[in-house]
């Protein structure tokens, strides 16, 4: 099975004199027990009389699922975002929606702030299992580079993540976390989180 999806996002603050829009196209399938998903998006725009954007991102994963008792998931795949490497009138940096840098990048704006001025290449390794219908852990391993380093180093860190989703009942979730982060100079960095939603 192969879906195309289109995607089209306004983004505008008349006062800021701000706009910006962002297109591009997102293609996910599988064939077996492989999933894949592929996607390229650009953002253009203007912000006040002399500013404008010109940003772009490209994605590509793909993984398995293998036929088992603990519903593996084994996968990994690669993003790219631009950054703002040239002292001009464009903004080249490119802006993830409100809570897309987890989904996508694990937790490096936490870690380093964001894509910025030097871009961000995500090269990432993905697990998941579920040994219950009410549980899945998730690993994730990613590898930071910058797209745009100029005359420094490119390679930013290395982050490992460990997530367990768990659904008591219907009504719950209860998620709890450890991050790690070990930047190219630094020491090493550590997070936790331990959340719940329940809907009613």
């Amino acid at each position: 099975a192969l879906n195309l999806d289109g995607v089209a996002l306004i983004d505008f603050d008349t006062d800021a004199e701000h706009t910006r829009a962002t297109v591009g196209a997102h293609v996910h399938g599988s064939a077996g027990l492989m999933s894949y998903e592929v996607e390229g998006y650009a953002q253009v725009g203007s912000l006040g009389d002399s500013t404008s954007y010109g940003a772009w991102m490209i994605g590509a994963q793909a993984g398995v699922s293998p036929e088992h008792a603990i519903n593996p998931y084994i996968g990994g795949g690669i993003d790219v975002l631009s950054g703002d490497g040239e002292a001009d009138d464009t903004l080249s940096t490119f802006v993830l929606g409100a809570g897309d840098s987890h989904r996508y990048n694990g937790h490096f704006d936490q870690w380093a702030g964001g894509n910025g001025d030097r871009g961000l290449i995500d090269g990432h390794f993905d697990l998941s299992l579920s040994p219950y219908s009410a549980m899945t852990m998730m690993v994730g391993i990613h590898a930071f580079a910058a797209v745009e380093a100029g005359d420094g180093e490119a390679f930013e860190g290395f982050e490992a993540d460990i997530d367990l989703m768990w659904t008591p009942w219907d009504p719950l979730d209860v998620l709890v976390g450890v991050w790690v982060y070990k930047p190219n100079e630094g020491d090493v960095q550590v997070a936790a989180v331990m959340q719940a939603d329940f809907q009613f």
